[in-house]
């Protein structure tokens, strides 16, 4: 049975221009428990079964499944009393275990007891609100489930995705895993899972506004749960169900709906369901306008909330009181009280943006900037009220991909076209399997006498010769097997030894590289986005302030791992030596100076082997004071970004060996540009452009890149910084990174 439903609850408008603020709240069916002194005697009493089992050292037998049970039942117990740290330990400690198990003994038994450990982990995570970790642990679950062929376990962990995906925002993704366990749960009739995926692809087609299909599933939630007579159940289709009427502004039906609700949460007790149906009322007092009874409402849910502790939660009443002040701003008969409703309403917004901030839900925040933007309206504060709702648009447009509907039609047509094909399939699969069984007898008949005189006459054979060669064979395998493990000894000893090289020379690399944090000293709107492909990398960068000068490098060697990291280390030393040392800082002068040093470095190297060196640089020149930047480029672009979109600045040098391709007698002249308020420059080697992937496995191209950096320019550095490795992880997929990724982007 699945314990996990969903639920979900609306802000209505008193006039159709007020914001709608959208939350998921999780509705646990709860354990009936004595306390915490209960908790505290239960968790005493399994400490002492650990202690009493040696639970946390393990052999690796069968029996390990009794102490990997006690593990997992204190992490949860734990997980009860919030206390996640400790949860953590053990339910990991219960996967180092089981993982011993499964290698010691490769059976379902043991994989089955990972996949529960796996789960206690992401369970975990889950309750801790980590919910991009519990989802990585939540897919490893899955690929075991699906491979032991448990299809009830494997149905509760489609869910459980979904669940997560929903609550990232992740929509048609959330909507594909459960249409998935829905076709799990139609085939097993288990009617407790087929109540929470009923409800829960209803609450996705009610964030996606298609109302026709999630009354039509909150209404089969309710019918089942009727049918089950379970009252908890019940309680959550006539919020949900009262929530698609409040959207569509039928007031009445929904006050009827989320009146029901009140009563059921009353009777069960459940505090959180309470919390919701004085807040769903309090919408609906909103919309006709009765603000006192509707601020009683919401207040009685904010004093739950706060007992209960979830940010989720805390931040949707925030901003559903906020909603209530905007509306008795816009009330003609409170223009005495104008000025202190909007000053209320930006109190529990900010206070909402934060919260939202803190779990990272997209939605939510686009609507905290909507509101906010209201505000600033009203009070007449334009400018900040359009700098606000441009926030708004960007939070909005980030959520709207063309694919949606069409992944959401594609999965409910693929479930339709399976039901129907697996009931006329399944007669033929019948007749055919009893067919094979038959051919596989017989044939296991006629390869065992085939086997068997193969068998007599090898063994004859065998014993035959032994007597002769028996000896001297003992003594030739005796040999080799000595001069196998010598040789293994050998490879085991080259290969330790040339990983802790490259570690080292890992270390070497890290300790040349300039924290990034010695930068936003003189640059502070700067991030780095560096990722390498292998443990070293041949993509390095460079930075000193020199006077009121910054000198930025960007710099790709040839290739990736130990061969480029060695070149970056040798650029790096040179740029020390010609910027630091010898005071040049002139760019142009700079990527001459450092063309000749290396040139001269390498010399030693034969004529082929210098042929395959290059290097592709970017080095910008910062006045602080004048705002001037000055940029030379060998194989690598300078990208500049405003409120126009992006311009590409091209390097002065275009060859495939880089900077070994610059010519002494040519002059090079840096680019010169002033650089306005506001403007990002980013420079990036081609490891990001050049990466495989997406839906048709091409590169990324830099026509991509472009656009991408137009998008995001104006959010914070760390949100661009988190944006655009986000996007190289998604495009990349599946795939393996084929080169090295460094991204540096700044203002002034």
């Amino acid at each position: 049975m699945l314990n996990l439903v969903f639920l979900r609850f609306s802000k209505k408008p008193v006039k159709p221009n007020i914001n709608h603020i959208y939350c998921f709240l999780s509705i646990l069916l709860i354990f009936s428990l004595t306390g915490i002194k209960a908790q505290t005697r239960i968790i005493d009493s399994l400490l002492a079964d650990i202690k009493t089992l040696n639970a946390e050292s393990s052999l690796a037998g069968l029996d390990d499944t009794i102490r990997i049970n006690t593990l997992i039942n204190l992490s949860k117990e734990y997980v009860a009393r919030r206390d996640y740290s400790k949860a953590i330990k053990y339910a990991t400690i219960s996967k180092i275990m089981a993982e011993k198990m499964v290698s010691a003994l490769d059976i379902s038994v043991s994989k089955n007891w990972l996949a529960n450990a796996i789960q206690s982990i992401a369970y975990t995570l889950e309750m801790q609100e980590s919910y991009a970790g519990a989802l990585v642990q939540y897919k490893k679950e899955l690929v075991l489930r699906e491979e032991l062929g448990d299809n009830y376990k494997t149905t509760i962990c489609l869910n459980k995705i979904g669940e997560i995906l929903s609550s990232q925002d992740k929509l048609d993704a959330s909507m594909e895993y459960y249409y998935k366990a829905l076709k799990l749960a139609d085939a097993l009739n288990s009617k407790e899972d087929l109540l929470t995926i009923y409800n829960n692809i209803g609450i996705v087609y009610d964030r996606q506004a298609d109302f026709e299909r999630s009354l039509e599933y909150y209404n089969k939630t309710l019918e089942l749960s009727t049918a089950m007579r379970d009252t908890n159940a019940m309680g959550i289709s006539y919020s949900n169900i009262g929530t698609v009427y409040a959207e569509q502004g039928k007031n009445k039906e929904a006050f009827i709906y989320f009146y029901k609700f009140l009563k059921f949460a009353q009777i069960t007790g459940n505090k959180k369901n309470i919390a919701i149906a004085y807040l769903n009322i309090s919408n609906i007092f909103d919309a006709e306008g009765n603000f006192k009874k509707s601020f009683e409402m919401q207040f009685n849910a904010m004093k739950i909330f706060e007992e209960l502790g979830n940010r989720a939660e805390l931040a949707l009443i925030n901003a559903n009181i906020a909603s209530t002040y905007i509306a008795l701003a816009k009330s003609p008969e409170n223009n005495s009280g104008k000025t202190f409703a909007l000053n209320e309403a930006r109190k529990y917004l900010n206070e909402a943006l934060l919260l939202y901030q803190k779990i990272r839900q997209l939605e939510g925040i686009g609507q905290v900037y909507r509101d906010l933007s209201e505000v600033e309206k009203l009070a007449g504060n334009f400018e900040v009220s359009l700098a606000n709702y441009r926030t708004y648009i960007q939070f909005r447009d980030s959520l709207m991909k063309l694919e949606d509907n069409e992944k959401r039609i594609r999965a409910e047509m693929n479930y339709e076209f399976d039901q129907k094909e697996a009931q006329s399939k399944l007669e033929q699969e019948q007749k055919q399997a009893l067919a094979r069984e038959e051919s596989h007898r017989q044939k296991q008949i006629r390869n065992l006498f085939i086997i068997a005189f193969i068998f007599t006459l090898v063994l004859a054979i065998f014993i035959f010769r032994s007597n002769r060669h028996k000896q001297k064979a003992n003594k030739i395998i005796l040999q080799q097997k000595q001069e196998v493990e010598h040789q293994k000894v050998l490879v085991e000893e080259k290969q330790t030894q040339i990983i802790s090289s490259i570690n080292y020379a890992k270390r070497i690399q890290e300790s040349i590289l300039i924290a990034e944090e010695e930068m936003t000293v003189n640059l502070p709107d700067l991030f780095i986005s560096y990722i390498p492909k292998d443990i070293v990398s041949g993509d390095f960068y460079w930075y000193s302030k020199q006077g009121d000068n910054s000198f930025i490098v960007v710099a790709d060697c040839t290739g990736h791992g130990v061969p480029g990291a060695f070149l970056s280390m040798v650029g790096s030393t040179l740029l020390n030596e010609i910027i630091i040392h010898k005071k040049i800082n002139d760019p142009a002068k700079i990527i001459n100076a450092l063309a000749t040093s290396l040139a001269t470095t390498l010399a030693n190297k034969e004529k082929d082997e210098l042929n395959t060196d290059g290097m592709d640089i970017s080095i910008c020149r910062l006045n602080h004071k004048t705002k001037k930047l000055s940029f030379v480029g060998a194989n690598q672009s300078l990208y500049i970004v405003d409120e126009m979109g992006a311009k590409e600045i091209k390097p002065q040098i275009s060859s495939i060996n880089g900077i070994f391709a610059v010519d002494k007698t040519q002059k090079i002249e840096a680019v010169e540009l002033i650089l306005k308020e506001n403007e990002m420059i980013y420079l990036t080697t081609d490891g990001y452009i050049d990466q495989i992937g997406g839906p048709n496995n091409k590169k990324f191209l830099s026509s991509r890149f472009e656009k991408l950096l137009a998008h995001i320019y104006s959010l914070s550095i760390d949100k661009q910084h988190y944006v655009l490795e986000e996007t190289f992880e998604d495009w990349k997929g599946e795939s393996k990174q084929i080169d090295d990724v460094l991204v540096i982007g700044f203002k002034v």
